[in-house]
C-alpha cells in the first residue's frame, strides 16, 4: 500500500508530459529591418519568415496518444488519439499561408525551405531516476517546415511553391558502444545486419529514387541532419540520418 502514492504521483508526471508536450505552432513573423533585406543570392526583397510545427506522444510509434490540435479554431489546443503530426498535414498547413500571401501578391516565392522530422524513442520519465531501457514503447514525435517568402520573384510557374512537393528520407540503425553496428533500416533494402549504411550515401541513393519516381525536373534546398539517442550510456546508441528536399515539376503527384 506504501508504493500506491508512488505510483500515483509517476502516473500523473506521465499525464503531466503527455498533455504539456504535444504543441502545435504556426508562425509568420517579419521586421522593419527583414522586410528591407535582399534574399542573397537571387537579390529578391525578404517579405517573411513562415514555420509550423507540431509535436507528440505516439505508442509503439504508430498509436498516436496526444499531439497538438492544426485545427486552430479548435477549442483546445490539443487532441488526442489523433494522428495529427504527419508530414502531410504539416505540410499543407504551410502552404495554406503561402496561398493566403499569393493571393495578395502572386508573385512571392518560398526560398530556403527547411524540413526537420525527429522521432525520439528513448527518455527519461519525469520522476523516475532511469530511463525506459525499452525502445519504442512511447515515441515522441516534432515535425516541422520552415521557409522564407520573398516577391519579386521570377513568374516561371514551374518552380511555383503549388507545384512542388517535400520528400524526406530517412536511414535508422542501433550501434553497439556508439561504434559497432547492430542492425539498421532503409526503405528500398529494408533490415541491414552489422552493416553501418546511416549515413548520406544511403540517403542520396533514396533521394534519387524519390526524384525519378515523381519525374521531378529540378531539386531545391536538400537539407540533411542526424540525430542520436543512448541507453545505458553508451551501452546502445540509435542513430537516425534524415535528408528532405524540394522537387519541383514533374508528375501530376507533384500538384497535390
Amino acid at each position: 500500500m506504501n508504493k500506491l502514492p508512488s505510483i500515483l504521483l509517476h502516473f500523473s508526471l506521465l499525464l503531466f508530459t503527455f498533455s504539456f508536450s504535444g504543441c502545435y505552432f504556426k508562425y509568420a513573423a517579419s521586421s522593419p529591418t527583414l522586410a528591407e533585406m535582399k534574399y542573397a543570392g537571387s537579390g529578391e526583397q525578404v517579405k517573411e519568415h513562415l514555420m509550423v510545427e507540431n509535436c507528440g506522444w505516439y505508442l509503439f510509434t504508430c498509436l498516436p496518444i496526444c499531439c497538438g490540435d492544426t485545427d486552430e479554431e479548435a477549442f483546445c489546443p490539443l487532441t488526442f488519439f489523433d494522428d495529427q503530426c504527419t508530414s502531410e498535414i504539416i505540410e499543407a498547413r504551410f502552404n495554406e499561408r503561402v496561398k493566403e500571401i499569393a493571393a495578395e501578391d502572386p508573385s512571392i516565392q518560398v526560398r530556403g525551405i527547411n524540413w526537420v522530422n525527429d522521432d525520439k524513442v528513448t527518455f527519461d520519465v519525469p520522476g523516475f531516476s532511469f530511463p525506459l531501457v525499452i525502445p519504442y514503447i512511447l515515441t515522441f514525435r516534432d515535425r516541422q517546415i520552415s521557409g522564407t517568402v520573398v516577391t519579386s520573384a521570377p513568374t516561371n510557374s514551374q518552380f511555383s511553391i503549388i507545384n512542388s512537393q517535400l520528400v524526406e528520407v530517412e536511414t535508422t540503425g542501433w550501434y553497439l558502444f556508439d561504434i559497432f553496428p547492430i542492425v539498421s533500416y532503409d526503405p528500398i533494402d529494408g533490415l541491414h545486419w552489422f552493416k553501418d549504411n546511416v549515413d548520406a550515401y544511403t540517403n542520396m541513393k533514396l533521394l534519387d529514387k524519390e526524384i525519378s519516381d515523381r519525374h521531378a525536373e529540378s531539386v531545391g534546398p536538400i537539407v540533411s541532419h542526424e540525430t542520436d539517442e543512448g541507453i545505458l550510456m553508451f551501452l546502445l546508441n540509435r542513430h537516425a540520418f534524415r535528408t528532405s528536399a524540394v522537387l519541383y515539376g514533374g508528375s501530376k503527384e507533384m500538384e497535390k
